[in-house]
């Protein structure tokens, strides 16, 4: 017994050195932080734990990192969406949208403020869809570090990375749109719903216990997503398709 505790932290012990070191390699392209709110992104944005969080999470559930994985980190991302990745061997690219987090930062602190608000007047303020977590966006994008450039459809990398995001926003927010859900492989008319729709498949896999040899077939040792899912679930794709979206469905309407 004594054994195979002093094993086991020696384990542990091993696991933070690596993420420590994993962290020491990230480099940071900082922006100007013009306000409050500004550095209250960055705060979240730029804290160690939250790295440290991510890598070590995607490790523990699915497979290593490169050893020497080197992360370039910029706020320079335009657009609606508020990350994006990229990586190839062990060099990986993780761009935010900082002028979006920002917004993002102020609509949270508005939804505070009204909450507050509602509690001092005895109200009760519900909220059908729950607020991003801003901290579980470098757990999204480290995913796809992880994935490395993998071909899949977009419902298998950006629900992967969901799943390991574990933020039910996207999902709540097709449960309250009333679209209909489709079968996983059917086109989607929003682009928010590949991530929902994605996201609800990965839970339906891990739900069976299925996610993580899922990811080993598919992202770690390069087999074509289909055939990888095919046989981490031990059923044909065309068993599989109705199978979630039954589920799926089921999962989206208790979100109603």
């Amino acid at each position: 017994m004594r054994l195979a505790l002093i094993f086991l932290l020696s384990a542990l012990a091993a696991d933070d050195e690596r993420a420590n070191r994993f962290f020491e390699r990230v480099r940071f392209e900082k922006p100007e932080a013009r306000d409050e709110v500004g550095r209250r992104v960055l705060e979240i944005f730029l804290k160690k734990e939250h790295w440290i969080g991510a890598y070590r999470t995607l490790e523990e559930r699915f497979g290593k990192f490169p050893d020497d994985l080197e992360v370039a980190v910029d706020f320079r991302l335009d657009g609606d969406r508020l990350g994006s990745a990229r990586s190839a061997g062990s060099k990986g690219e993780v761009s935010f949208n900082f002028k979006g987090l920002i917004e993002g930062q102020k609509k949270l602190d508005e939804l505070e403020r009204m909450q507050k608000e509602a509690r001092a007047e005895g109200r009760r303020l519900v909220v059908t869809i729950p607020p991003l977590k801003f901290e579980r966006i470098i757990y999204h994008e480290m995913t796809h570090i992880l994935q490395r450039n993998y071909e899949a459809p977009g419902w298998f990398l950006e629900g992967m990375a969901e799943f390991v995001g574990e933020d039910d926003n996207a999902i709540c927010t097709l449960a309250t749109s009333g679209r209909r859900v489709k079968d996983i492989d059917d086109p989607v008319a929003e682009r928010g719903d590949t991530y929902a729709r994605g996201h609800l498949f990965w839970n339906w896999l891990g739900e069976r216990g299925s996610a993580r040899k899922a990811v080993e077939l598919s992202i770690l040792q390069r087999k074509p997503w289909k055939e990888a899912i095919e046989e981490a679930t031990k059923m044909s794709w065309s068993v599989i398709v109705p199978s979630e979206r039954e589920w799926a469905l089921r999962e989206v309407q208790s979100r109603r």
